[in-house]
Formats: structure tokens, sequence, C-alpha cells
């Protein structure tokens, strides 16, 4: 996002679908310098690729080839939230 709290990017490993899809790590740092988390899988959302959070931070999204999906950035916060504690928590 805008403010650097988190980033999510697409990932791919050969035969591993636990390593497909979006995945998410977190900025645990409050300074200039970013120290991220170890990146975790969103469930919630298919394989993608091409991620964007549009300017009004609503709309998460991406595209699977063919189209270009818009999800409602809302339908996935509860679990972003979720892994952002547990990443807290771990810190």
């Amino acid at each position: 996002d805008k403010k650097k709290r988190y980033i999510i990017f697409t990932r791919y490993l050969e035969g591993n679908t636990d390593q497909q899809g979006f995945f998410i790590s977190f900025n645990r740092s409050k300074g200039k310098q970013t120290s991220w988390s170890v990146p975790q899988k969103i469930k919630s959302l298919p394989y993608g690729w091409n991620t964007y959070i549009n300017n009004d931070e609503k709309l998460f999204l991406y595209s699977n080839g063919d189209d270009i999906i818009a999800v409602p950035l809302e339908k996935i916060e509860h679990e972003i939230s979720k892994m952002r504690k547990a990443v807290i928590r771990v810190k």
C-alpha cells in the first residue's frame, strides 16, 4: 500500500501449489528502512498476476491472463488483518 505497511505480490514455484498465488509481506519497521516479514499466502485469492490497489484503496486489481479482476479490498482485509496480527505477535 502507499504507506508501505505491506506489499502484495505473485509467486509461482513450479510443482509446488503452496508457493503459487498472491502473497503478502508486512513492513515490520517504523523508520525509513523497511524490514519485511516472511511472505504469507493469501488463500482467499486465486492465482493471478499484475497486482494493483486502486488510488482510493478500495479495490484489489489483478489479471488472470484473460481479464482484469477487481476484488473489493474489504473482502480480503479480514484475512490480511489476521496475518498482520500474527506477524506483530512474532516480532
